[in-house]
Parts: C-alpha cells; structure tokens; sequence
C-alpha cells in the first residue's frame, strides 16, 4: 500500500524507498491501517 503510494506520489523518490519498503513496509501499512 504504502509502497504504492510513494511510486505513484513521488517517483524520484521510488529507488530509495524501495529497499526502506521492503523491509519495513508491513508493519509500517500495520500502523496506518490501525
């Protein structure tokens, strides 16, 4: 979701976040989702 968001939003962006999502992102979706 969250990955989503930023490659949709800000695709500059997009390469660095990649790494960030992937291992943060679940819990990261968790915590907005609540």
């Amino acid at each position: 979701i969250l990955a989503k968001f930023v490659s949709t939003k800000y695709p500059e962006f997009a390469p660095e976040f990649v790494e960030i999502l992937t291992a943060f992102g679940p819990r990261l979706d968790q915590e907005l989702s609540d």
